[in-house]
């Protein structure tokens, strides 16, 4: 189960963005344990 967080990294490296916002979402979405 993704939470929304989880869920916005992977959409976000699925489009091929590559920004800081990105990076902060994934790191702060994995941080807690998946």
């Amino acid at each position: 189960m993704h939470s929304g967080r989880q869920i916005a990294c992977i959409y976000c490296r699925h489009s091929g963005a590559k920004n800081a916002s990105c990076r902060h979402i994934c790191s702060s979405a994995f941080k807690r344990g998946v």
